[in-house]
């Protein structure tokens, strides 16, 4: 097994794992922050959360990019749709945060039911996607291509 390890493979790992650290020192202001009320608390650590993992799975497929070593494209897969569903949780979490301090309560129910069908239809053109390949594929040589 032999890793990539260009300059701009190396910079690159470099910056997720910075956008890693990051993101869990604003996961832990938000949790220590005593002007945040509880509730809208939740809602930034739930972001932060799925950003974090968001930002993990696509540091280990950089890793993976390119390798040929036995398992590599079930691994790529799993991450990359990782990746994508935890995208589409990470918009679907901080437009829940919108809705709920700027909108009244008798509005909010008309947002969420928008949003969870447009996260069913992310999920349902990600699951598509497996055996089409329109949005994302794995090349011979195990590379991510868009």
């Amino acid at each position: 097994m032999m890793f990539d390890v260009s300059m701009v493979k190396m910079i690159n790992i470099i910056m997720i794992c910075i956008g890693i650290g990051v993101s869990s020192l604003c996961f832990m202001q938000v949790s220590v922050a005593k002007t945040l009320r509880d509730d809208v608390r939740k809602f930034f650590q739930i972001f932060f959360n799925f950003l974090i993992i968001y930002i993990t799975m696509h540091l280990f497929r950089e890793l993976m990019d390119g390798q040929d070593f036995r398992g590599v494209r079930f691994w790529q897969s799993f991450v990359t749709v990782m990746e994508l569903i935890m995208a589409c949780f990470m918009a679907a979490s901080i437009t829940r945060l919108i809705v709920f301090v700027a909108l009244p309560e008798e509005k909010q129910k008309n947002c969420e039911r928008a949003i969870s069908f447009l996260m069913i239809a992310h999920l349902l053109v990600l699951i598509a996607d497996q055996f089409l390949h329109v949005i994302y594929y794995f090349d011979y040589y195990n590379y991510y291509q868009r």
